[in-house]
């Protein structure tokens, strides 16, 4: 696929790009609609359009960042995997530290400052920093390299912990600031494992495992609330109060004015720029954009998009077939789950039948480092997906020797 005005060459699946810059332009649109609370936020006013620039440029250095990694070669990814993976598990714990810093030594709480959540590190001009975004992706790809490696083993219960040892790591610093994309890491993780054909007693005896603690911690936090300052409690803490809130009548709690939203829609909705309910959600830019969407464009247009992600997790899959080796079509099917699975949750919040997650929704919501790291995954499925089309004698496959002799030292 090649633009005629210039030497810009569009690479692999063309279904995906065409998805992604549709999403693209229903981002710019619904987000700018969305934009009430950020522009009337606490004493201050601030310039829709600055705010609309700024969504803007994070939309074009997302398209940056897939244009590029459409072009990397995505088996180089292998050499640098081991090093981000430790590098994400020092970022995550930094995050911790500047969320305890905040909420215990200068005493804020997460509705003053959002960095005492945990989440976030601050960087220069006022940006910040997700960790969770880049650990998310990279240890999906690490898993995928690790499944790779040790395709002819994985009937062992000595590889089994041996792939798994430092995405566990991950997943319980993730846990400890954002349960939800700790469990989405958790299920696609198994579901990769459940394809390359591990064991079924292995990971059953893992999901018993994660349900076990997972019920034991909600319990410790219901019988001593003391303990939800201290982390990892205090997520479920939270968790406990959102599953109370999403039954709540509360006029001006987040589920009803989801609930309201969707009532008002319909099948053609109030019309692009109309939406009333976004005015009083907070993070409707964000956490809650499907929302909007549906007020705004109805049943019609929330189908719609729906279905661009559908279509968007089939490519996947069907590039992940295509693939001239077992690492791009186990990275390829990682990501694809990753997308489908966290957009789902996020309509499933927006649509009031979830408890609220702080899920964005991929390459429409408001964000940094989400929006820069899902366009890298997808810069990635492409370049995986035009490896795949080449007629030539291209081999993907992935030795442990040759990750050893290329593999930076830490």
């Amino acid at each position: 696929m090649k633009l005629s005005t210039s030497n810009i060459k569009f690479k692999g699946d063309k279904v995906i790009w065409i998805v992604f810059i549709l999403f693209s332009f229903i981002s710019i649109v619904e987000v700018f609609s969305a934009m009430g609370n950020l522009v009337y936020a606490g004493d201050k006013i601030e310039d829709p359009i600055r705010l609309l620039a700024k969504h803007f440029l994070m939309l074009v250095a997302g398209f940056v960042v897939v244009y590029t990694f459409q072009n990397f070669n995505y088996t180089y990814i292998t050499k640098i995997l081991k090093p981000m993976l430790i590098l994400s598990i020092l970022l995550l714990i930094v995050a911790l530290g500047v969320g305890f810093f905040h909420k215990y030594v200068l005493k804020l709480s997460v509705e003053e400052d959002p960095l005492a959540s945990g989440r976030w590190i601050p960087l220069p001009f006022g940006f910040t920093f997700q960790p969770s975004e880049m650990a998310k992706y990279i240890t999906i790809m690490f898993v995928a390299m690790q499944l790779t490696l040790f395709q002819g083993k994985l009937k062992s219960y000595e590889t089994f912990k041996k792939i798994l040892s430092l995405p566990f790591i991950i997943f319980i610093l993730i846990l400890s600031s954002n349960i939800s994309s700790a469990l989405i890491l958790f299920v696609v993780i198994m579901l990769l494992l459940f394809i390359s054909s591990v064991r079924l007693k292995y990971l059953l005896s893992t999901l018993i495992i994660m349900i076990t603690v997972l019920v034991l911690m909600f319990i410790i936090v219901k019988a001593v609330p003391e303990i939800s300052e201290i982390p990892p409690f205090q997520r479920f803490s939270s968790g406990n109060t959102r599953l109370q809130g999403n039954t709540s009548n509360d006029p001006k709690h987040q589920t009803h004015i989801t609930q309201v939203a969707i009532g008002n829609a319909g099948f053609l909705g109030l019309g692009i720029g109309n939406s009333v309910m976004a005015n009083h959600q907070t993070e409707a830019h964000n956490d809650f954009i499907f929302m909007v969407i549906v007020e705004e464009g109805g049943f019609l247009l929330g189908f719609i998009v729906i279905m661009f992600y559908m279509i968007l997790v089939y490519r996947c899959f069907a590039i992940a077939k295509r693939a001239k080796g077992l690492f791009g079509a186990l990275v390829s099917l990682g990501i694809g789950l990753v997308f489908i699975i966290q957009a789902l949750v996020h309509i499933s919040v927006s649509i009031g039948i979830a408890p609220v997650t702080g899920q964005t929704l991929p390459f429409i919501s408001k964000g940094g480092t989400s929006q820069l790291f899902a366009c890298f995954a997808l810069g990635v499925v492409l370049n995986i997906s035009a490896k795949g089309e080449q007629e030539d004698t291209y081999n993907n496959e992935i030795t442990e020797e040759s990750i050893n002799n290329t593999e930076i030292q830490m």
